[in-house]
């Protein structure tokens, strides 16, 4: 039981990571709304601080800003 609820946060934890990589790769975002998001599933556990910290750089660099 418990070994499920690992896995399913662990699914979660990756799914939300490669959904915003994706939305950051593409350029087509607002960068104010989408901090926030990033910020909120920070707070929430959603993403790592790696994946925060790459996903923020990501929107930093010289394609996307």
């Amino acid at each position: 039981m418990l070994y499920n609820k690992i896995l399913s946060d662990m699914e979660v934890y990756t799914m939300t990571y490669k959904l915003m990589k994706r939305i950051i790769e593409k350029g087509k975002y607002d960068k104010e709304s989408t901090m926030q998001k990033l910020d909120v599933f920070l707070m929430a556990d959603r993403i790592s601080v790696e994946e925060y910290q790459e996903l923020t750089e990501m929107m930093e660099g010289p394609d996307n800003v």
